[in-house]
């Protein structure tokens, strides 16, 4: 476990990603360390985008996997606004 430079913890989460038919997707979230909230926003992050892989269609180009992943990160960071508007311990979470 790597805490950087700067803080204690490590807020990033991050995760490989297989499909049946051999798409793999590996991807980071940034906790933004310092925010309240931050390893939430992570988690949230690459736990959504995983569902989204894994129920998505085969992505056949590149063109389909920018617009997958635009799509997704899109409405994913809606949703973490959402969640930290509501919650008090992640308010200002992201900015």
């Amino acid at each position: 476990r790597d805490g950087g430079r700067v803080r204690q913890d490590n807020e990033d989460k991050g995760g490989v990603f297989l499909k049946e038919d051999n798409e793999v997707l590996g991807i980071v979230g940034d906790g933004m360390g310092g925010d309240g909230g931050g390893e939430i926003g992570s988690e949230m992050g690459v736990e959504k985008l995983e569902i989204g892989w894994e129920e998505g269609k085969k992505v056949r180009c590149c063109d389909e996997g920018r617009e997958w992943i635009g799509r997704d990160v899109w409405e994913i960071n809606e949703d973490i606004y959402g969640y930290a508007e509501e919650d008090e311990e992640c308010k200002g979470m992201g900015r």
